[in-house]
């Protein structure tokens, strides 16, 4: 890990503003990923936060600043940025397109988030995905993440905990030593993943 980019700080005016609109408690419903992507939450400091999805659908809108150390592959652009994070860009379009929901409607009874809010990347700029962190390396920082996940959970109290990815279910495992929810999450890997997760939402009962 050569750059860690940590939108909380420096998309900070846009994450209070996601929190400020629509985190309530106690929620239903809670999806739980991995870690932001370049083109999501790296930009815009929302959970799969794709940029269309963060200005069209959410009306969020505000100034980004960049990290005090970025790569010159992966520049932090803010609400400019015109690359896309596919899998910000499909979860999001399920709620919005395929279920025709409002965001007031989805966050009135459900909520996002990710076991770690930081973006790891190697000298070449290429993304490092939290799962294949060195054991040293991602112990630390799951340390870290799970106390912050734990005192999500015990603010929002879910119903149901839905994991996006392996990855993820595999942590809410050891923290809750419970089963959650899962849905694919490599939306690339799936074709129709939308219908995918709107069959398997339906069949756990949670949609």
């Amino acid at each position: 890990v050569e750059y860690t980019y940590n939108p909380l700080e420096y998309a900070s005016e846009l994450h209070c503003m996601f929190l400020e609109r629509f985190f309530k408690a106690p929620t239903k419903l809670l999806f739980v990923g991995m870690n932001p992507g370049p083109y999501g939450m790296a930009q815009t400091g929302v959970p799969f936060g794709d940029v269309r999805s963060v200005f069209n659908w959410m009306k969020i809108n505000g100034s980004v600043r960049v990290p005090k150390k970025q790569h010159p592959k992966k520049p932090v652009q803010g609400l400019k940025c015109t690359r896309n994070e596919v899998s910000g860009e499909r979860f999001w379009r399920m709620f919005s397109q395929t279920l025709n929901l409002t965001p007031e409607e989805f966050f009135e009874n459900a909520f996002v988030i990710n076991v770690c809010p930081l973006l790891f990347l190697d000298k070449s700029g290429k993304n490092i995905a939290l799962s294949t962190l060195p054991a040293k390396l991602r112990n630390e920082v799951e340390l870290l993440c799970h106390e912050l996940m734990l005192k999500t959970l015990e603010i929002l109290q879910p119903h149901h905990v839905v994991a996006i990815g392996q990855y993820a279910h595999d942590q809410i495992k050891k923290m809750l030593k419970s089963e959650s929810h899962l849905i694919p999450s490599n939306p690339l890997a799936n074709k129709g993943w939308s219908d995918i997760a709107k069959k398997q939402l339906s069949e756990m009962g949670v949609l």
